[in-house]
């Protein structure tokens, strides 16, 4: 999509645009990282980002590799990070500069021991796609995305969406709804799985993900003000958030 669309922006956060070509050479570059570290179709990939840019280069690039994308939202506390890091054994955590301290207090929490790598460090390190890891789209069963449940009846417990989930959900919502390049309001953490379909409802048609910053996705003036000024077309929400609105 991003060859159709170059100099598009496909991600718009806090007044800045990252366009499809520069999308696609940063998750090269992470991508190829994690292949250099390691990294192998099938393993669990933990990333600790802030709501931002850095967050949705990883999330591709994990995916790129065949590795299966577990997020660690930063609105939850260290200990809950420690307890899904413990439960899904991760071989390598994604961070950036924000979440730097984050990552220090999990290393103090989690008895695990996993490889760091900084987004930061990668984006600056000139780092391509020389050494082009394998794609892994040919496995409509291969784990894709573990997400965790909110543990409000007990433990929380992981869920694996598979590379046939997305692409069945995201075609039938493209299909049901005539999506084009539509601009998505991401208003909610990545942990959450109507987040990530989100993303993907923008950028598999060619459209763009409009980012709410974490002080705003609470205050729904400020949020309809984003919608008008990006000019969104398109808001994923559940039935609570639609009848507050």
């Amino acid at each position: 999509m991003y060859q159709l669309h170059p100099h598009q922006p496909v991600i718009i956060y806090s007044q800045s645009n990252l366009s499809s070509t520069n999308l696609a050479a940063r998750v090269d570059a992470v991508a190829e990282a994690l292949f250099k570290a390691g990294c192998v179709p099938g393993n669990h990939v933990a990333v600790l980002c802030e709501p931002s840019a850095d967050i949705i280069v990883a999330m591709l690039a994990v995916l790129k590799t065949g590795c299966v994308y577990v997020t660690l939202d930063t609105s939850l506390p260290n200990a809950r990070h420690a307890a899904m890091v413990h439960m899904c054994g991760p071989v390598l955590l994604l961070f950036h500069a924000a979440t730097e301290k984050n990552v220090f207090k999990l290393s103090v929490e989690s008895t695990a021991t996993l490889q760091q790598m900084s987004l930061t460090a990668i984006a600056d390190s000139g780092l391509g796609a020389k050494d082009e890891p394998p794609l892994r789209l040919d496995d409509a069963d291969a784990p894709a995305v573990l997400l965790f449940t909110s543990g409000s009846t007990g433990k929380p417990k992981g869920v694996v969406l598979t590379q046939g989930n997305f692409t069945n959900h995201l075609a039938l919502k493209t299909h049901l709804l005539s999506l084009g390049r539509e601009r998505v309001l991401q208003h909610s953490p990545l942990g959450f799985g109507m987040s990530i379909i989100k993303v993907f409802c923008a950028l598999a048609n060619g459209g763009a993900r409009v980012a709410a910053p974490r002080n705003m996705r609470r205050d729904l003036v400020a949020l309809t003000d984003l919608v008008v000024e990006h000019r969104v077309s398109l808001i994923l929400a559940t039935p609570s958030e639609y009848f507050a609105w």
